[in-house]
């Protein structure tokens, strides 16, 4: 029931990923490119499995995000599994590995200053939730049953459709 304060859409045409980004009234457009690579991970688009975690287990990782202010949108992060926690869902309450995501670069600039995002995963692997830090905002991404995401996925493949015919 609360209006949207940041809306996003786009899409991927060729090797530019275009955006259109709204704020209130404001519009705003832009084009991206995006490099070809399989390794590259994307801040808004969190894969569906991280394996093989554990306590302690860190790496590091190049991320795409389109809100990076240098004009560089990837940038290399050190990902680390820093705890284990319980994650209250609607009907279920998991065990997950919490790993965040922190930038390598900023001397002088504190580690939660430095949070790029965070990752609750299931011990088996599945990411059930993912949070994006943009500015001092959070976006969060929460992992639907199959079910469900098929259900939105049908529906906003017909409005993609319409939209085309257009």
């Amino acid at each position: 029931s609360m209006p949207s304060v940041l809306t996003i859409s786009g899409r991927v045409c060729d090797s530019q990923l275009k955006l259109n980004v709204f704020t209130g009234q404001l519009p705003y457009e832009v084009s991206i490119y995006l490099p070809d690579s399989m390794t590259l991970h994307e801040a808004l688009f969190p894969g569906a499995e991280l394996p093989n975690l554990f306590l302690g287990r860190h790496w590091q990782e190049e991320v795409y995000s389109p809100f990076r202010a240098s004009g560089d949108p990837i940038e290399l992060v050190h990902a680390e599994v820093v705890s284990q926690e319980s994650l209250q869902t609607s009907d279920q309450t998991f065990r997950v590995f919490r790993v965040e995501y922190h930038s390598l670069f900023g001397s002088g600039i504190s580690e939660k200053a430095r949070l790029q995002a965070v990752s609750l995963v299931e011990p088996r692997g599945k990411i059930l939730r993912r949070e994006v830090v943009v500015g001092s905002s959070r976006l969060r991404f929460d992992r639907l049953s199959d079910d469900d995401a098929k259900k939105i996925g049908d529906k906003l493949f017909k409005e993609l459709l319409k939209w085309e015919q257009n």
